[in-house]
């Protein structure tokens, strides 16, 4: 919805531009080129709307230029170009619309509660035992760390790893 609002609001703002450059010295020619300007801006903004109305707004002053028509022609112009541009966004947003729907028709949504059912029926099975060194190893606060297979095991007590080096700011 907001880019709705947003692109109804610029394109108010360039029919607003475009009407102040029809009654203003430039006339056609300088709604013409107003629109070529605005054209390359709605292509980076990737509004279709804007694309449109700035590509007819543009073929449009080319012939009210050609045919010497009044401002106010030029904005009556301006001003279906928008409606076009609008429907035109209109028609893409309704076949997008279609699409999805289609989409979701063949492909429903389905839930996987039966799918993860299995979890809870699995019995829950209790620890694996533990090996006698093993629990040694672990009740003595011991760490062992080896660098390479043949060199000496170095045995570091927990208070050490817990402290940062001397030469460490503080």
């Amino acid at each position: 919805m907001n880019i709705i609002v947003l692109a109804v609001v610029v394109s108010v703002v360039f029919l607003a531009i475009a009407a102040a450059i029809a009654r203003s010295g430039p006339g056609a020619g300088g709604v013409a080129l107003f629109s070529v300007v605005t054209f390359f801006a709605s292509l980076c903004l990737n509004s279709p709307v804007l694309i449109v109305q700035s590509l007819l707004t543009f073929v449009l002053a080319l012939v009210s230029a050609s045919f010497r028509s009044p401002p106010k022609v030029i904005i009556l112009e301006s001003v279906v170009a928008a409606a076009i541009g609008f429907g035109f966004a209109g028609l893409m947003g309704y076949s997008e619309h279609r699409n999805i729907q289609a989409l979701q028709e063949q492909f429903p949504l389905e839930s996987v509660a039966g799918r993860l059912a299995y979890e809870a029926k699995s019995p829950v099975s209790s620890p694996l035992p533990l090996s006698s060194h093993v629990e040694q190893r672990l009740s003595q606060g011991i760490k062992e760390r080896v660098v390479l297979p043949d060199a000496e095991p170095i045995q570091v007590s927990p208070k050490q790893e817990t402290e940062p080096p001397s030469h460490w700011p503080t």
